[in-house]
Protein backbone atom coordinates (compact mmCIF):
# COMPACT_ATOMS: atom_id res chain seq x y z
CA UNK A 1 0.00 0.00 0.00
CA UNK A 2 1.39 3.39 -1.02
CA UNK A 3 0.32 6.00 1.58
CA UNK A 4 -1.26 9.25 0.38
CA UNK A 5 -1.53 12.71 1.92
CA UNK A 6 -4.94 11.70 3.27
CA UNK A 7 -3.28 8.99 5.39
CA UNK A 8 -1.63 11.73 7.47
CA UNK A 9 -4.46 14.28 7.40
CA UNK A 10 -6.28 14.68 10.71
CA UNK A 11 -9.97 13.95 10.22
CA UNK A 12 -9.52 11.85 7.09
CA UNK A 13 -11.02 8.39 7.18
CA UNK A 14 -8.49 5.68 7.98
CA UNK A 15 -8.18 2.92 5.38
CA UNK A 16 -4.93 1.31 6.59
CA UNK A 17 -4.76 1.23 10.39
CA UNK A 18 -1.09 0.71 11.27
CA UNK A 19 0.83 0.12 14.47
CA UNK A 20 0.63 -2.01 17.59
CA UNK A 21 -2.65 -3.93 17.87
CA UNK A 22 -3.95 -2.32 14.64
CA UNK A 23 -5.32 -4.37 11.74
CA UNK A 24 -2.17 -3.46 9.72
CA UNK A 25 -3.93 -4.08 6.44
CA UNK A 26 -5.77 -2.15 3.75
CA UNK A 27 -9.47 -2.18 4.68
CA UNK A 28 -11.66 -2.92 1.67
CA UNK A 29 -14.07 0.01 1.66
CA UNK A 30 -16.35 0.11 -1.38
CA UNK A 31 -15.85 2.81 -4.01
CA UNK A 32 -12.33 3.76 -2.88
CA UNK A 33 -13.88 5.93 -0.18
CA UNK A 34 -12.37 6.56 3.26
CA UNK A 35 -15.72 5.88 4.97
CA UNK A 36 -18.39 3.20 4.76
CA UNK A 37 -21.83 3.91 3.33
CA UNK A 38 -25.12 2.05 3.13
CA UNK A 39 -24.68 -1.19 1.22
CA UNK A 40 -21.01 -1.66 2.17
CA UNK A 41 -19.85 -5.10 1.03
CA UNK A 42 -18.85 -7.37 3.92
CA UNK A 43 -19.80 -4.72 6.47
CA UNK A 44 -18.80 -6.60 9.64
CA UNK A 45 -15.24 -7.53 8.59
CA UNK A 46 -14.71 -4.14 6.94
CA UNK A 47 -15.84 -2.30 10.07
CA UNK A 48 -13.65 -4.59 12.20
CA UNK A 49 -10.65 -3.78 10.01
CA UNK A 50 -11.22 -0.02 10.23
CA UNK A 51 -12.06 -0.06 13.95
CA UNK A 52 -8.82 -1.84 14.93
CA UNK A 53 -6.83 1.41 14.97
CA UNK A 54 -4.28 0.15 17.49
CA UNK A 55 -2.71 1.66 20.56
CA UNK A 56 -0.13 4.03 19.10
CA UNK A 57 -2.28 7.09 18.41
CA UNK A 58 -2.98 10.29 20.28
CA UNK A 59 -6.11 10.99 22.27
CA UNK A 60 -7.32 13.77 19.98
CA UNK A 61 -10.81 12.49 19.27
CA UNK A 62 -12.55 15.84 19.76
CA UNK A 63 -10.12 17.56 17.45
CA UNK A 64 -10.27 14.74 14.88
CA UNK A 65 -14.08 14.89 14.87
CA UNK A 66 -13.96 18.62 14.21
CA UNK A 67 -11.37 18.17 11.45
CA UNK A 68 -13.46 15.44 9.76
CA UNK A 69 -16.37 17.86 9.37
CA UNK A 70 -14.55 20.81 7.81
CA UNK A 71 -15.62 21.87 4.29
CA UNK A 72 -12.12 21.50 2.80
CA UNK A 73 -11.81 17.80 3.68
CA UNK A 74 -15.37 17.04 2.50
CA UNK A 75 -15.40 18.93 -0.80
CA UNK A 76 -15.13 17.16 -4.16
CA UNK A 77 -11.58 15.81 -4.33
CA UNK A 78 -11.07 16.13 -0.55
CA UNK A 79 -10.04 13.17 1.59
CA UNK A 80 -13.64 12.56 2.74
CA UNK A 81 -15.37 13.66 -0.46
CA UNK A 82 -19.10 12.86 -0.26
CA UNK A 83 -19.01 11.94 3.46
CA UNK A 84 -21.20 14.79 4.73
CA UNK A 85 -24.59 14.96 3.06
CA UNK A 86 -27.50 17.27 3.83
CA UNK A 87 -30.02 14.52 3.09
CA UNK A 88 -28.55 12.00 5.56
CA UNK A 89 -28.08 11.45 9.27
CA UNK A 90 -24.52 11.52 10.57
CA UNK A 91 -23.51 8.58 12.79
CA UNK A 92 -20.40 9.29 14.87
CA UNK A 93 -18.64 6.60 16.91
CA UNK A 94 -15.84 7.57 19.29
CA UNK A 95 -13.76 4.84 20.95
CA UNK A 96 -11.00 5.29 23.51
CA UNK A 97 -9.95 3.70 26.76
CA UNK A 98 -8.56 7.00 28.06
CA UNK A 99 -9.71 10.62 28.42
CA UNK A 100 -9.16 13.39 25.88
CA UNK A 101 -7.73 15.65 28.57
CA UNK A 102 -7.47 19.41 28.11
CA UNK A 103 -3.87 20.61 28.17
CA UNK A 104 -2.39 17.10 27.88
CA UNK A 105 0.37 16.73 25.24
CA UNK A 106 -1.79 14.21 23.38
CA UNK A 107 -5.18 15.88 24.04
CA UNK A 108 -7.39 17.81 21.64
CA UNK A 109 -7.49 21.53 21.20
CA UNK A 110 -10.91 23.02 21.87
CA UNK A 111 -13.72 22.23 24.26
CA UNK A 112 -16.77 19.95 24.25
CA UNK A 113 -18.91 23.02 23.41
CA UNK A 114 -16.63 23.96 20.49
CA UNK A 115 -16.62 20.41 19.11
CA UNK A 116 -20.41 20.32 19.37
CA UNK A 117 -20.63 23.68 17.58
CA UNK A 118 -18.50 22.27 14.73
CA UNK A 119 -20.84 19.30 14.36
CA UNK A 120 -23.88 21.59 14.51
CA UNK A 121 -22.41 23.85 11.80
CA UNK A 122 -21.57 20.86 9.57
CA UNK A 123 -25.15 19.58 9.87
CA UNK A 124 -26.96 22.87 9.10
CA UNK A 125 -27.48 23.74 12.78
CA UNK A 126 -29.42 20.51 13.34
CA UNK A 127 -27.96 18.31 16.10
CA UNK A 128 -31.02 16.09 15.77
CA UNK A 129 -29.55 14.85 12.48
CA UNK A 130 -26.59 13.36 14.39
CA UNK A 131 -26.34 10.14 16.39
CA UNK A 132 -23.30 9.94 18.64
CA UNK A 133 -21.91 6.83 20.35
CA UNK A 134 -18.99 7.29 22.74
CA UNK A 135 -17.33 4.09 23.93
CA UNK A 136 -14.87 5.27 26.53
CA UNK A 137 -13.78 5.24 30.14
CA UNK A 138 -17.23 5.97 31.57
CA UNK A 139 -16.82 4.05 34.82
CA UNK A 140 -17.72 7.17 36.82
CA UNK A 141 -21.51 7.73 36.95
CA UNK A 142 -22.33 10.75 34.80
CA UNK A 143 -19.00 11.96 33.47
CA UNK A 144 -15.57 12.13 35.06
CA UNK A 145 -14.49 15.78 35.37
CA UNK A 146 -11.61 15.12 32.93
CA UNK A 147 -13.69 13.16 30.39
CA UNK A 148 -14.39 15.83 27.81
CA UNK A 149 -15.83 13.37 25.26
CA UNK A 150 -18.41 12.16 27.76
CA UNK A 151 -19.27 15.80 28.50
CA UNK A 152 -19.68 16.52 24.77
CA UNK A 153 -21.99 13.55 24.24
CA UNK A 154 -24.39 14.96 26.82
CA UNK A 155 -24.92 17.97 24.50
CA UNK A 156 -26.50 15.80 21.75
CA UNK A 157 -30.16 14.73 21.71
CA UNK A 158 -29.38 11.29 20.22
CA UNK A 159 -26.30 10.03 22.04
CA UNK A 160 -24.92 7.26 24.23
CA UNK A 161 -21.96 7.09 26.61
CA UNK A 162 -20.87 3.50 27.17
CA UNK A 163 -17.97 1.86 29.00
CA UNK A 164 -14.97 0.61 27.00
CA UNK A 165 -15.74 -3.12 27.30
CA UNK A 166 -14.92 -5.20 24.23
CA UNK A 167 -17.45 -7.96 24.88
CA UNK A 168 -20.29 -5.39 24.85
CA UNK A 169 -19.56 -3.65 21.54
CA UNK A 170 -22.36 -5.44 19.67
CA UNK A 171 -24.81 -4.47 22.43
CA UNK A 172 -23.70 -0.85 22.15
CA UNK A 173 -24.10 -0.83 18.37
CA UNK A 174 -27.57 -2.36 18.73
CA UNK A 175 -28.47 0.51 21.09
CA UNK A 176 -27.01 3.03 18.64
CA UNK A 177 -29.02 1.44 15.82
CA UNK A 178 -32.18 2.03 17.85
CA UNK A 179 -31.17 5.68 18.24
CA UNK A 180 -30.57 5.94 14.50
CA UNK A 181 -34.08 4.62 13.90
CA UNK A 182 -35.52 7.20 16.32
CA UNK A 183 -33.52 10.03 14.75
CA UNK A 184 -34.44 8.90 11.25
CA UNK A 185 -38.14 8.95 12.11
CA UNK A 186 -37.79 12.62 13.09
CA UNK A 187 -35.31 13.69 10.39
CA UNK A 188 -36.52 16.13 7.75
CA UNK A 189 -33.81 16.79 5.13
CA UNK A 190 -33.27 20.48 4.25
Amino acid sequence: YAPTTCDTTMGAGVVFPAGGKASNELCKIDGGRRYMAKGQTDLAPTFSCVARLGVSGNLQLGEALTAALQPEINKLGGCNSGFLREDALLMVTLMSNAYDIEGAPTGSNGTPAAWTAAVRAAKNNDLESVVLLNIGDTTVPGCHAKDRLCQMVKLFPYALNREFTEDKYSEYFDEATSLVEQACAEFIPP
